[in-house]
């Protein structure tokens, strides 16, 4: 599952040069369990990354979601000025289950990318050739653990001047993929599809909008989006059913994550989460959700209904519909995460290599990380196998259960009746206008 990246030993206290001196004494090193309390600061530091994923919004969702569990609980790494400025952000959580400490990153398997919050000097300067010093006395300020796993740090910027390349590192076979269309999506629409396909982009939505009507657009924060979300993660449910993959989103606690991470801030620094839908008659066929940071977006979950409703590709509709709106708004990256649906590959022209930062304590460290090997690797090699699929049979959560119609209601308005979660009120759906040839009926 993966290759080793470095050799070295990075933690090797004899390799101290000059700037790992002086920097000892600039850089306080301190760590944070109560979140909340370096909120505000933590947040003012976002405009220096490009991570969304080392964000106080999204790494408080996961916190709040597992305050009420004894065997888990956050820890935030810290590094102040000698004037007491923040410097940086290491958002980490403590694990502890069958007598191991294991401690990774906010949202492990959900989240893509892990950089850590950084200003632009303290990046430079702890990314220095001989700057191994500084993360010894990091990983000294923490906790005793057994081992320390993240993963997710992607090969995006220079080695040079990321600071995380002077972890052990071992890359990842799963890479993500992105897409750079720039401002004009129709160029890039056109260049990456070929006319078939452009034709039937602009047919199957016609198609679609003669059985029903059809709603298309991003569902705002103040109405049902809650709602918007638990229809997406039943389509997925769905899917993974039907692909004979567990459900990665069955958790109660994951559910509780993504349940605080789609309500509103309360806070002024503006909503990162974009959700976006495409229902027929009230019924969510297609839903996509995903995260807002600077002029990029990610998506997180992709759906569409596994029905007879394939036949219009309402997943396609949707994404094109999406991605069209994203640029027009001055989103110039959509990044799709790792994976290896077929999707990513035809529309994406970046691959971006992602590596595990892995750092063990003691004979238990080790052993951990030899049994995590083995459970990457044979999870990889089952996928979809028969085997794999019987197992779902046992442990994946029911879907299309019936239950009783029930009014569906959004703020202070009334809505269509609900027969399941699939069900979303068509009035919470932003109405947009149709780019690339395909046209929503509103």
């Amino acid at each position: 599952m993966f290759e080793q990246k470095t050799t070295y030993d990075c933690f090797d206290s004899a390799r101290i040069d000059a700037w790992a001196s002086i920097h000892r004494s600039d850089i306080a090193i301190e760590t944070v369990t109560d979140w909340r309390s370096v909120a505000t600061e933590w947040q003012a530091l976002e405009r220096h990354s490009n991570d969304p994923f080392s964000g106080y919004r999204w790494c408080s969702a996961w916190y709040a979601a597992h305050e009420s569990e004894r065997h888990c609980s956050p820890l935030v790494v810290i590094g102040r000025s000698r004037a007491g400025a923040l410097l940086f952000v290491l958002p980490l959580f403590l694990v502890r289950r069958f007598g191991f400490r294991i401690l990774t990153q906010p949202c492990r398997g959900h989240a893509p990318y892990y950089t850590g919050i950084f200003t632009p000097e303290c990046r430079r300067a702890v990314s220095a050739d001989g700057s191994d010093d500084f993360w010894s006395r990091v990983i000294s300020a923490l906790p005793d653990v057994d081992l320390i796993s993240i993963d997710g740090i992607p090969d995006i910027d220079d080695e040079r001047d990321n600071p995380l390349f002077r972890l052990p590192l071992v890359r990842s076979d799963n890479p993500s993929f992105r897409m750079s269309p720039g401002a004009d999506w129709n160029r890039f629409y056109e260049a990456r599809t070929a006319s078939k396909d452009r034709s039937n982009d602009r047919r199957r939505p016609k198609r679609l909008a003669e059985t029903g009507t059809v709603t298309c657009g991003p569902v705002p924060p103040d109405a049902g989006r809650k709602q918007a979300g638990d229809a997406i993660f039943a389509l997925k449910n769905a899917q993974f059913r039907s692909a004979g993959v567990v459900d990665p989103f069955r958790s109660e606690r994951i559910r509780r994550f993504y349940a605080a991470l789609l309500r509103k801030p309360p806070y002024p620094t503006g909503d990162p989460v974009h959700l976006t839908a495409l229902a027929l008659d009230g019924r969510m066929i297609a839903g996509n959700l995903g995260i807002r940071h600077q002029t990029a977006y990610y998506g997180l979950v992709m759906a569409m209904a596994d029905d007879e409703m394939r036949r219009f590709a309402p997943g396609r509709h949707l994404l094109i519909q999406t991605c069209a709106d994203l640029c027009a708004d001055g989103v110039r990256d959509v990044d799709f995460g790792a994976g290896d649906s077929p999707y990513k590959q035809d529309w994406c022209d970046i691959t971006v290599e992602r590596y595990r930062a892995v750092v063990t304590r003691g004979v238990k460290g080790r052993l951990l990380a030899a049994l995590f090997r083995t459970f990457e690797t044979l999870k990889t090699s089952l996928k979809g196998t028969a085997l794999c699929r019987f197992a779902t049979s046992l442990i994946a959560v029911p879907v299309n259960r019936p239950q009783p119609a029930a009014r569906a209601r959004c703020g202070n308005s009334e809505a269509i009746p609900c027969a399941d979660a699939s069900q979303t009120p068509a009035s919470v759906i932003s109405p947009v206008t149709s780019r690339a040839g395909v046209t929503s009926k509103a």
